[in-house]
């Protein structure tokens, strides 16, 4: 990652009225019904109610208001009334329009923000959001939870800030970032915006240079933030020798692991990291280098493999330079835009390499890529290619126990959260608790529909490979449930 220049752009007067319309009415719809009564939803007559008060259809249709319990459990003490909305609710002409598209994709020279992977070719780039808002992953990579849920964005009103949004790849944003989100201390809106922590690091915000670099040996993501911890605590360095020696000597980089954890190196360095790891010193401080890349999935394998393709080509133009010609130590310098910041640290650790008189070819050679590529493609890898079910459809659909079920250990209700739903919110005369899915646990169980006339068998994954107006429909029409063993919450 390399810090890239943020800037705002001015959009045409409709669209910031329709995106200031949006934000108060949201504002507005979500203080009004903060106090709702536990255990009851919208009916389809309070809907209609806010529909001729003025408020949009598509914000009050996608409008959630539930009592949602974060574990299967009788406990009641942490039920919690939940007012929020689905991914319907927002409007991708007001904050992914071909005019904001354009805007970041040439902030970004092309290159998906995170990973630096190029996108033009393909257009595989897409506007989306550093803070998630249309559901919030509590299984993040702290592991805050032992119950790993989702629920819904407290940032539901930065959608339409510029500040906000982000050009990524699919793989960055939706199979690994996803709803995730962690913060150092409290989060919005227990703390003011401004004075949240946010973890994951932000390119138009952040220099990301000072928490992830890249070891040109293997083209692995390195938490740099963590290195200079563990360098400045056990040898007294400053920043400066530390970066002099990583560059110098990249068998100095500690904490080597491909992405399934397994260790790379089993080196005198990296015996004395994961000892530093395990003591006070290490923990003054979370690293943000160290989240961001599990977070994004950084040294995913089909991204290291591409890397090291690029580390090939970064060779042979340091190898083809006279000596005349500058050495780029500035990713701005560099001819490519794709994985710029391996790039400055493979020219930096190649120059230090020259003037000691030492071949670069020794430091990457044919067979070492070929070692590296063996090491990465594996059978332990071929979960990386899954794709997990998609976040807008994580955003709407739930399982609902009405207070006549609370004794089911068969079977779980699942609903569409949308007044279109056969179920939900139509009526209000049962109480009931929604309770999100344990997408571990319950992603390969079978999906039971019910029609006037027969049931068939679905699963989550033909639903996340289905048009939402499908979903909708379906949920319209039929009564849904997921079959297993479940935990009783009489």
């Amino acid at each position: 990652m390399i810090p890239l220049a943020f800037s705002r752009i001015e959009l045409s007067a409709d669209t910031e009225v329709k995106q200031t319309m949006a934000l108060r009415q949201m504002n507005e719809l979500v203080e009004r019904l903060s106090n709702t009564p536990k255990y009851h939803t919208l009916t389809k007559k309070d809907r209609s109610q806010l529909n001729q008060e003025g408020y949009a259809a598509d914000l009050v249709d996608n409008l959630l208001v539930m009592t949602q319990r974060t574990e299967e459990s009788s406990a009641t003490d942490n039920d919690l009334v939940v007012v929020g909305f689905t991914y319907a609710a927002f409007d991708p002409a007001l904050y992914a329009s071909e005019t904001l598209k354009n805007h970041f994709e040439q902030l970004s020279q092309g290159c998906c923000c995170f990973c630096e992977s190029f996108l033009m070719p393909t257009a595989s780039g897409h506007i989306s959001h550093y803070r998630p808002v249309q559901l919030l992953d509590l299984a993040d990579v702290e592991h805050v939870s032992p119950h790993p849920h989702h629920e819904c964005s407290p940032y539901f009103s930065l959608a339409y800030q510029q500040e906000n949004l982000v050009y990524a790849c699919s793989a960055c944003d939706v199979t690994h970032k996803a709803g995730t989100f962690t913060v150092a201390g409290q989060r919005y809106p227990e703390v003011a915006l401004e004075e949240e922590k946010a973890v994951l690091v932000n390119p138009y915000q952040d220099n990301p240079r000072d928490f992830i670099r890249f070891n040109p040996s293997n083209a692995h993501a390195y938490a740099f933030d963590q290195v200079l911890a563990f360098y400045s605590d056990t040898k007294k360095l400053s920043k400066q020798d530390i970066e002099a020696l990583l560059w110098r000597s990249p068998s100095a980089i500690p904490n080597q692991v491909d992405e399934a954890g397994v260790l790379l190196t089993e080196s005198a360095v990296e015996q004395a990291f994961h000892a530093w790891l395990t003591s006070t010193a290490s923990k003054r401080e979370m690293s943000r280098g160290q989240m961001t890349i599990a977070t994004l999935g950084l040294n995913r394998t089909v991204l290291v493999l591409a890397r090291l393709a690029m580390l090939k080509q970064y060779q042979n133009d340091f190898l083809n330079q006279q000596g005349a010609s500058p050495i780029p130590l500035i990713a701005k310098d560099l001819v490519t835009t794709a994985y710029r910041s391996l790039g400055v640290d493979a020219f930096a650790t190649w120059q230090h390499l020259r003037h000691s008189e030492v071949h670069v070819e020794s430091t990457y050679s044919n067979k070492a890529a070929s070692t590296q590529q063996r090491k990465l493609v594996t059978a332990a890898d071929k979960a990386l290619f899954e794709t997990p079910l998609p976040t807008w459809l994580r955003s709407c659909i739930s399982y609902l126990v009405t207070e006549s079920e609370l004794q089911l250990t068969d079977r779980r209700r699942l609903v569409y959260l949308s007044s279109q739903d056969r179920l939900y919110g139509e009526t209000d005369t049962e109480k009931c608790i929604f309770l999100p899915i344990n997408w571990q646990r319950d992603l390969h169980r079978v999906i039971k529909v019910r029609s006037q006339r027969n049931i068939w068998e679905a699963s989550f994954s033909e639903l996340a490979n289905s048009r939402p107006h499908e979903l909708i429909n379906l949920f319209a029409n039929n009564d849904v449930w997921v079959e297993g063993s479940f935990t009783t919450l009489a």
